[in-house]
Parts: C-alpha cells; sequence; structure tokens
C-alpha cells in the first residue's frame, strides 16, 4: 500500500468513527465556525492543537509558518489576522513555540539555508546572536528553548504593534495575546509572557 492509498483509507476510517461518535459530526461541520483562538505556531512534529488543547472543530484557527513569525509584510498572515480579529468571538491569539522546532534548531546549528528561508529567518537569526554569549555555556535543548522563548517575547511584541491589534485594543476589545512553549520531550506547555495592551508584557517566571 502506498503512502497516498494509505491516506485515503485512513480518511474513510476517521470519516466511520467520527460518524460513530457523533451522526451529526459532519453537519456540524458545515455550520459557520466563530473560533474564539488563533493559535501561531511554528513547522515541525507537533501534536494537532485539537488534541492538545481537547478543543472543538472551529474553536481553533491554526495558522503555521517557519519559526511562528507574526510579519507585517507577511499578507498571508495579515489577512489570517485582520480575518480573526474582525469576528466578535475573537478572544486569544496564542503564539505557541515548542522543542524540536526545525527554524530554531538550524538557526543554532548555523546550518546553510536557501535565500527565502535566510530571509524569512533574519529576525531569529537576529536574536541568536545578541544573546550568543548568554546561551554559549547552555546545552543544546537549553539554547532551542531559550532561543524559542526569545523569539516568542519578539512575536508578541510584533504582534501588539499591529494595527488591526491597535484598533480591537482601542475599542475596548478584551483581546488577549498568550506566548506559550511547548515542551514534546515533557509533553507540557508553558506560559511565558502574556499581553492585554500594548505595553503591558507580563512575564511568567521560568519553570524547568
Amino acid at each position: 500500500m502506498t503512502k497516498r492509498e494509505r491516506i485515503l483509507l485512513e480518511s474513510r476510517l476517521w470519516r466511520t468513527e467520527m460518524e460513530i461518535l457523533d451522526k451529526d459530526y459532519f453537519k456540524h461541520l458545515t455550520h459557520s465556525s466563530k473560533p474564539s483562538i488563533l493559535w501561531i505556531e511554528s513547522l515541525g512534529n507537533v501534536a494537532s492543537v485539537m488534541e492538545l488543547t481537547n478543543t472543538e472543530p472551529g474553536e481553533v484557527v491554526v495558522y503555521r509558518n517557519l519559526g511562528g513569525q507574526c510579519k507585517h509584510d507577511d499578507p498571508s498572515f495579515m489577512a489570517t489576522l485582520e480575518n480573526f480579529v474582525g469576528s466578535p468571538d475573537a478572544a486569544y491569539i496564542v503564539v505557541c513555540g515548542h522543542s524540536q522546532c526545525q527554524g530554531i534548531h538550524n538557526t543554532i546549528a548555523g546550518k546553510e539555508n536557501g535565500p527565502h528561508t535566510s530571509r524569512w529567518m533574519e529576525d531569529v537569526h537576529e536574536l541568536h546572536e545578541q544573546h550568543a554569549a548568554e546561551m554559549a555555556s547552555l546545552t543544546t535543548r537549553q539554547q532551542e528553548r531559550k532561543l524559542s522563548e526569545l523569539n516568542i517575547r519578539r512575536q508578541m511584541t510584533n504582534l501588539s504593534t499591529i494595527d488591526v491589534i491597535e484598533r480591537a485594543w482601542s475599542d475596548g476589545r478584551s483581546l488577549m495575546l498568550l506566548g506559550w512553549y511547548l515542551d514534546l520531550h515533557k509533553g507540557e506547555i508553558h506560559e511565558v509572557c502574556s499581553m492585554a495592551s500594548r505595553h503591558l508584557l507580563t512575564e511568567v517566571p521560568a519553570r524547568r
């Protein structure tokens, strides 16, 4: 059986399982979703967000890119953010970094990338260079977590300066930004920081 055939077979088995658990499952999926969470994370071998958070279809919008970055000049990200914040149900934006992140790992390892990847990862490389001295004595695993947490804070700051976020706060919307780190070695999420307004970044004490 080829990979393609297996995927198609698994999708049919999944359909049957969902219909056994809830005969109206697919009817529910056709209804308009009202997500309250936008989940931003990097590419990598990460558990399904729905499984990780025990949420239902339609509760979470998941957006992934290399490094889990929130860039003002990325039209795809900006369109996703604009569409999400435009909904009255929008309540949380989660920036979730995680161990085994390809972008973070390659940055620390000094791996050569193609021109597009190198340009995309410029901010993360800059963070690594700025904090290279304090990370020098850490193990590779500790370095990856440190750089990931630094990147989470950077992306939270980027988010807080985007016009659609600023307007939501100015209008009195209770939109919370959450910076989380997923430790795949332990299966645990640790909150790194949070923001409820542009000038209020709340740090959470590190837990190792």
